[in-house]
């Protein structure tokens, strides 16, 4: 592995420690770092949408703009489409955040973050049954036999 790689994934991590920590100055530090450092990088769109990320949540409503292009570009990282659809949520955009998921889950659907956002939202997808009320028993039945 090249070592340019090695020291953009060191720098990402630590990033990434910050983000989770709260401390979304020092992440957004080692994010733009890292965007710079890895230009023909495989991983770019998913250190963009983080640097995004956490620019948004400084505040920095033209950030939405820089995470939904990275979206726009991906095909496979779940991340990126995490980090957009919690970005959207931010400034209060619910159906694009519904619409995100949905288009993140087809890219990656056992990304344990977007489920759990999903949840976290309280985002259901439609009944079996679009006709039949959510709670009716064979709506109910049929969708969880569907989801199994």
């Amino acid at each position: 592995m090249p070592m340019i790689i090695v020291f953009v994934k060191m720098i990402f991590i630590k990033g990434c420690g910050y983000l989770n920590s709260g401390d979304i100055e020092k992440a957004n530090y080692y994010f733009e770092r890292v965007m710079k450092k890895s230009a023909l990088d495989i991983k770019r769109n998913k250190y963009v949408s983080f640097y995004g990320y956490a620019r948004v949540l400084q505040g920095d409503r033209d950030a939405l703009l820089i995470c939904r292009k990275a979206a726009r570009e991906e095909f496979y990282d779940g991340d990126v489409f995490y980090n957009l659809a919690r970005a959207e949520w931010v400034y209060k955009n619910r159906k694009r955040t519904v619409d995100v998921l949905l288009e993140g889950m087809k890219v990656d659907r056992l990304h344990s973050g977007m489920s759990n956002f999903k949840e976290e939202i309280r985002f259901r997808e439609n009944s079996a049954i679009t006709f039949l009320p959510r709670n009716n028993p064979i709506n109910n039945f049929i969708g969880q036999f569907l989801r199994t």
